[in-house]
């Protein structure tokens, strides 16, 4: 962890049922930073009597009531690329740990970071080790465990392209010590790893109190990531938690 300062730099809408559990995970994402109030928030008084309503309706129905509805989210759809999956680098060599700067960034967050306020930043690093290059038209996409419909981040847009040995890091700011729970599951999802692999941070994955500077932040985030705290791992020969990668899943479809 950093010993001090650092200056650095650059709701889903509920259904005709609401579950009790979703609007507590709603308002503690809210907390957390994960998920902007949205325009259309129900007072108070309102949540307060979505809930009283949701717990006669388990009680009358004599059991839970159903998900919501959510007109605004898409259906569930397959995974956009076949043949991937992915895995966190626990057999580390020159090859699979390397990592040079400048890093594609991705912030996996839509709320907007105040420049001169103080945050930690939870990240990952996923190294692209099939021969395969990705591109907007894939369709790769990332979440943070937690977020609601509508909070999938695209990774590729435009001319970008996620080539074979190219490392991306997948990061949000926040101003919680460690803001994934459960902690020993939750993390970055990728909606085109099948089945679902969640890449959890751990402790090398996070970093303390940064002064978030706009101008200078993906250099000082590249900083973290090759020499900050949780790197030391790779060059004392113990675990690094934050480093994962992509692998085919099936020789035969993506070839190394």
């Amino acid at each position: 962890m950093s010993a001090g300062p650092m200056v650095v730099g650059g709701a889903p809408g509920l259904g005709a049922v609401v579950r009790p559990l979703d609007l507590l995970r709603q308002d503690r994402e809210r907390a957390r930073g994960l998920m902007l109030d949205s325009p259309h928030s129900q007072p108070l008084r309102e949540r307060i009597a979505q809930l009283r309503q949701a717990r006669l309706s388990a009680i009358r129905g004599g059991g839970r009531p159903g998900p919501p509805a959510d007109p605004a989210s898409p259906p569930p759809s397959a995974s956009p690329v076949s043949g991937v999956t992915m895995e966190r680098i626990t057999n580390p060599t020159p090859i699979n740990t390397r990592i040079v700067p400048p890093l594609s960034q991705v912030r996996v967050q839509d709320r907007e970071p105040i420049p001169g306020q103080s945050y930690n930043v939870v990240f990952v690093t996923v190294r692209n080790s099939t021969g395969r290059t990705f591109d907007a038209r894939d369709g790769l996409a990332v979440q943070v465990t937690g977020q609601g419909p509508g909070h999938s981040y695209p990774i590729l847009s435009g001319a970008d392209t996620w080539d074979p040995r190219e490392v991306f890091v997948f990061y949000f700011l926040t101003k919680e010590y460690y803001p994934l729970e459960p902690v020993q599951s939750a993390g970055f999802e990728f909606n085109f790893v099948n089945p679902r692999v969640v890449a959890i941070p751990g402790p090398s994955g996070f970093f303390q109190r940064i002064l978030y500077d706009p101008e200078t932040f993906p250099r000082v985030l590249d900083a973290v990531v090759v020499g900050g705290p949780g790197s030391k791992g790779r060059h004392l020969g113990l675990p690094d938690t934050s480093l994962w990668e992509i692998i085919p899943s099936n020789l035969n479809v993506i070839p190394l």
